[in-house]
């Protein structure tokens, strides 16, 4: 099995489907109700292939 590699990514950091992901957990973070009971699951996608990494993080 060949070793996978890593390729920047065309695209800012904060555009990535995983920052997406990220912010929408964060705002629910921000803004539950704080009288109910919480749970929260944040799954990403990454790292699975392709490996893009976005710059800075690339270099």
């Amino acid at each position: 099995m060949p070793t996978p590699v890593a390729l920047p990514l065309a695209m800012p950091a904060e555009t990535t489907n995983d920052a997406y992901i990220a912010d929408i957990a964060i705002d629910q973070l921000r803004t539950r109700d704080r009288s109910r009971p919480f749970f929260q699951v944040c799954s990403f996608n990454g790292p699975h292939p392709p490996f893009m990494v976005p710059e800075p993080y690339f270099s």
